[in-house]
């Protein structure tokens, strides 16, 4: 419970029944309330409500993310863009030459 506890009754196994559900679901989400809730308990600390950070060293206790990268799938558009420059590069001629020649004659 942590809701309506003081902050300094929080205990490290209070940190983990909020972060524990999230850790390995959403794993951005449980690094940035583990971030905040340091944070606040530094806060009290240096405040004077309370003598240590429950947070400190929780990440011992958790299990490691996975590490599965979400990233999208790329743009089919761009990576036609990026086959065909990687394609002009390979041309004898540059660019800068081509639209010179062509507008010089």
């Amino acid at each position: 419970m942590i809701g309506d506890q003081g902050i300094d009754r929080i205990e490290s196994r209070d940190v983990l029944k909020v972060l524990s559900p999230i850790w390995l679901k959403i794993n951005e989400t449980a690094d940035r309330v583990k971030q905040r809730m340091n944070v606040v308990f530094d806060w009290s600390i240096a405040s004077g409500y309370r003598s240590g950070n429950p947070v400190h060293g929780i990440t011992k206790v958790l299990p490691k993310h996975n590490g599965a990268d979400n990233h999208f799938a790329p743009c089919p558009t761009l990576t036609r863009q990026l086959s065909f420059m990687r394609y002009a590069r390979t041309m004898p001629m540059t660019w800068e030459a081509a639209l010179h020649s062509s507008f010089s004659s």
